[in-house]
């Protein structure tokens, strides 16, 4: 698919991961629902021990 298009999904990862970090910076908390959902591999990958988590997750 050429540079170009290897430029494009690179700047639209950092995107994501931009945003991400912007939510969590200003302590926007993720839905009810995602955090039942991910409940199982949270703890398994050890996300829930992360500091930001307290922003995020609010108080599990």
């Amino acid at each position: 698919m050429g540079s170009g298009a290897t430029i494009e999904a690179a700047a639209t990862a950092a995107n994501f991961s931009m945003l991400d970090r912007v939510a969590n910076a200003v302590g926007i908390q993720i839905e009810s629902m995602a955090i039942e959902q991910t409940e199982d591999f949270r703890g398994e990958l050890g996300i829930n021990q992360y500091v930001s988590a307290a922003n995020t997750l609010g108080n599990l």
